[in-house]
């Protein structure tokens, strides 16, 4: 049984396949998988050699131990052969001269003593002799550590079997170096040799780290975790194990076997370069030589002799840049063995030499890195201003996130400053704030709700933090909302002034929420008077978005339009109110089907929003609009990818819950239930009782529950998620994902056909994509007939997928009623909609209708006999070979083919065996050398 699932390396998987090939074909072929500690060599090799054994291959394994030229010679040569012995079957009488090696063998060579020569001929012989009857695999681990004998036998098989059914399979540690002084020219020289390939395994992607996290924890696998272990491990997969084992477990750190494994390293190091190892931790980041000089208190040569085992031992790594430490994990475990006192002592002793040598770091860091080291050195007074100016310098740099982080780091030290420079009340609300640009409502609602309760609060200024808390209710779904916005009115006062004009533009946009959208828009129009009365264009940016929302809620979709065209191409618009504006734009257009102009709206959108710092709030909106976008028009690979980027800056509380949906239809459109499922999981939030997302997001995941379940055959379960449809009081806001949910409630076996009519009926169908969708629900309750007009409304909206589903239903319609040349033509177009998109469930659907009403899905083909496919490949691998030569992924030619990529991987494998080519670039020279394809 393998010990570990194998995860990604698939270009890996494909090389040791054709090499496999090569050598069980007679051509001895040695692979060298080389990495750092931990990252995967053992694993990998350990598939490879089961793949061999399924196919008939005698694997035989040993392993090099750390002693090298102290231990005993030809250890994991002597391991193999034991394997051999004991697996196939009785040596020769030549052979029993072996028994030098394995004194169990017994007989009249025990003993007797052999010249290197003569026992390396012995042990090419028996390879030779075996590998004659089946192919043979020699698995080495750590070659690392192998004493000088093995590598000369290595050299020798490598050298002198060259037609042997042989494949030499070794690991090698490149961040160890080598216990014998001939590991390095050793292979040096193998490099030369043509029948010896170099395997560097990289560290996993964050994606590879996302299927290890799952396939070890899927109970627990959610996008925090997944950054967490990716962010600490940087992908090494042993040390994500490790975290994730330690976390299981319930450790806040590194698990203790994780920690003793790491600080090896450090405890083998002079006490000079542990020093310098323990103050470079303290760092943050490089550190460049002159800080670290500053900050160590060494002299010169002490620094330089610390600084240079340190580097030999593998435990720091130099760059242009400085210095740092060689995996993340290092940096942890040592900071975790510091004592307290320890800690206090160095960033102390950081904060000193930046402050007396500010040009020790660039101007930009100072600030940040300044405020770091004096609120880990215990200094409150000193803390407190640093971090104040670190708040603002990442105010400058457009980074609310890091912002916030230095104003909460204020918040916690302010009481213990005797005389702080900024009073609670302004530090509250500036933190706020900064927490609802940051998207942490929750946590601005807090701070807001703390400045409300400091005394002698005068009214202005409570009236704009009731506002604040009216928008952060308004925005999480929450009841009050109206009520602090219209108390925040009243205090305000009716006099004109840009704090009134504030209040109104947060209140029209709960009122319009609230589905009273004309009143929304006369206090849109009242608030727009003052601000271009007092010449704030950035307040007026911010009106006119609001109202351009409120237009779309009343169904003026062009004046909407137009407001939001008079922010995007006006002067002084806050960054913030310009990505908003960009997101309600993508929002009407999307509503409006304009599909292509949505997805370019929306990437203008998201890059804004990336500029700003706000990617992870309103930016993850937009990444879904763009992913929503190219799902519609077929672009499914780069709506993926958008889709991904968007989640794995791991947006915060309601914002994550879109992207995820639309990750998760795009799974299931995919036939891929499981990764659904996982995005739905991911999705949800953890909402408080009572609490609703908001912009439709409850609607958008039951809608995602109810697909997955009928996809899995569940229908209770989908019945559950569209359960109380008819009874909820529909806001304008929501009416995008309730058609959308309407469509696929209809679906689902059982349900109320009445209430799904009333309640389609109450949301109207005024854009294009809910007419359609209207359609849609009048036909699975009944109406058959309609399916043909739906295929024309999705075909003109220019959305495949849809266009495809329904053209399923219609060719169904066409058969139930004795049309079967109108059957065939909406199945046969169908049927290529769903080929190009790699729909794969869809295409199943299409070709059993097919099927069973007998109808062809391809044109007849020509009567002459086809010529047999050279070079003996299949139909399916000649296929496969022609999308190779057109440049096709993996990805594509599954779509293409209609099955999975692993399928492809593997007649991807044999086609290049089989052509003799050791890459899919040599297959297509070789096939357009032989005018294969025209």
């Amino acid at each position: 049984m393998l010990s570990e699932p194998l995860i990604g390396r698939l270009r890996e998987q494909e090389q040791l396949t054709l090499i496999r090939a090569q050598s069980a074909a007679g051509r001895c072929r040695v692979v060298i998988v080389g990495g750092e500690a931990g990252v995967g060599k053992s694993t990998l090799v350990e598939h490879a050699a089961a793949a061999a054994e399924r196919d008939g291959a005698l694997v035989l394994a040993g392993g090099c131990v750390p002693s090298g030229a102290d231990g005993p010679p030809l250890v994991p040569i002597v391991s193999a052969l034991r394997m051999l012995v004991e697996r196939a079957g009785p040596l020769t009488r030549a052979e029993y001269g072996l028994a030098v090696l394995m004194p169990e063998l017994g007989g009249a060579h025990a003993g007797v003593e052999l010249g290197q020569s003569q026992l390396f001929r012995l042990i090419g012989g028996l390879l030779a002799r075996v590998s004659a009857e089946r192919p043979l695999v020699l698995v080495v681990e750590d070659l690392h550590w192998a004493d000088q004998s093995t590598l000369a036998l290595l050299d020798v098989l490598a050298r002198g079997m060259r037609s042997a059914r042989l494949l030499v399979l070794a690991t090698y540690r490149t961040d160890e170096p080598p216990s014998s002084s001939s590991g390095r020219p050793f292979l040096a020289e193998l490099r030369r040799l043509g029948n010896t390939t170099f395997i560097d395994l990289d560290r996993f992607s964050r994606e590879e780290t996302a299927q290890f996290v799952t396939a070890r924890s899927p109970d627990r696998a959610d996008e925090r975790l997944v950054r967490s272990v990716f962010e600490r491990s940087g992908g090494n997969p042993f040390f994500a194990g490790e975290l994730l084992l330690a976390e299981r477990m319930g450790h806040a750190g590194l698990g203790r076997p994780l920690r003793e494994l790491l600080l090896g390293r450090v405890d083998r190091l002079p006490e000079a370069a542990k020093h310098v190892v323990r103050t470079v931790a303290a760092g943050d980041g490089r550190i460049s030589h002159a800080l670290l000089a500053a900050a160590a208190g060494l002299d010169e040569e002490e620094l330089l002799s610390g600084m240079r085992a340190a580097v030999t031992g593998q435990v720091l790594v130099t760059g242009r840049a400085g210095y740092d430490f060689a995996h993340a994990l290092l940096r942890e475990a040592v900071l975790e063995a510091l004592l307290p006192g320890e800690v206090v002592r160095l960033h102390r002793a950081y904060a000193g030499a930046l402050e007396r040598q500010p040009y020790l770091v660039c101007p930009g860091v100072y600030p940040s890195l300044l405020a770091h080291h004096w609120m880990n050195a215990a200094a409150p007074d000193r803390a407190l201003p640093a971090l104040l100016r670190a708040a603002k310098a990442a105010s400058v740099m457009h980074a609310p996130t890091e912002r916030l982080c230095k104003l909460a780091h204020a918040l916690a030290v302010w009481p213990q400053v005797a005389e702080p420079e900024i009073t609670l009340l302004d530090l509250l609300t500036e933190a706020a704030d900064t927490a609802w640009l940051a998207g942490e409502p929750e946590q601005a609602l807090e701070w807001i709700d703390r400045a409300l309760a400091e005394p002698a609060l005068e009214p202005r200024r409570r009236a704009l933090l009731l506002a604040r808390r009216g928008r952060c209710l308004l925005h999480l779904g929450a009841e009050g909302d109206l009520a602090a916005l219209e108390e925040a009115e009243r205090l305000v006062g009716p006099a004109p002034s840009t704090e009134r004009a504030t209040v109104l533009d947060i209140l029209a946009l709960a009122l319009a929420k609230h589905d009273d959208a004309p009143r929304a828009a006369e206090v849109c129009a009242r608030a727009a008077g003052i601000a271009e009365e007092s010449g704030d264009l950035a307040l007026l940016g911010s009106i006119r978005t609001t109202l351009a929302r409120t237009l779309s809620y009343l169904h003026r979709f062009d004046e909407a339009l137009g407001q939001l065209d008079l922010v995007l191409d006006a002067t002084g618009a806050n960054p913030d109110t310009l990505a908003r504006a960009q997101l309600n734009r993508t929002a009407i257009l999307w509503s409006l089907g304009r599909y292509e102009e949505a997805a370019r709206a929306a990437r203008a959108g998201w890059e804004l929003a990336r500029l700003t710092g706000l990617n992870r709030t309103i930016g993850s909106h937009l990444a879904a609009f763009l992913g929503m976008a190219l799902f519609a028009t077929g672009r499914w690979p780069e709506a993926e990818a958008e889709l991904r980027g968007a989640v794995e800056v791991d947006p915060p509380g309601l914002f994550r819950i879109l992207p995820h949906v639309v990750l998760g239809e795009l799974a299931l459109a995919r036939g891929d239930i499981t990764g659904a499922e996982e995005r739905l999981a991911a999705a949800s939030p953890d909402l408080a009782e009572g609490e609703r997302p908001a912009q439709g997001g409850d609607l958008a995941l039951a809608r995602l529950m109810a697909e997955i379940a009928l996809a899995a055959n569940r229908p209770d379960e989908a019945a559950r998620a569209v359960a109380g449809l008819g009874d909820r009081a529909w806001t304008p806001p929501e009416y995008d994902a309730a058609w959308s949910l309407l469509a696929v409630a209809a679906r689902v076996p059982g349900g109320s056909g009445a209430a799904l009519r009333e309640t389609a009926a109450r949301l109207g169908r005024v854009t294009r994509p809910w007419a359609a969708c209207g359609l849609q629900v009048e036909a699975e309750l009944g109406r058959a007939d309609l399916w043909p007009r739906i295929v024309d409304a999705w075909d003109a909206l220019g959305h495949p997928f849809h266009g495809a589903r329904a053209r399923l239903r219609a060719a169904g319609a066409a058969l139930a009623a004795g049309d079967r040349a109108a059957a065939g033509v909406f199945l046969r177009e169908a049927v290529r909609q769903a080929a190009e998109l790699g729909a794969s469930p869809l295409h199943g659907e299409l070709s059993a209708l097919a099927r069973g009403a007998r109808l062809p899905l391809d044109p007849p083909a020509p009567a002459t006999a086809a010529a047999p496919y050279p070079m003996g490949l299949t139909r399916r691998e000649w296929e496969v070979l022609r999308l190779i030569t057109e440049g096709r992924s993996n990805r594509e030619i599954a779509a293409e083919l209609v099955i999975s990529e692993k399928t492809v991987s593997v007649h991807v494998s044999r086609t290049l065996a089989k052509l003799g080519a050791p890459s899919r670039g040599q297959a297509a020279a070789t096939a357009h050398r032989l005018r294969l394809f025209e």
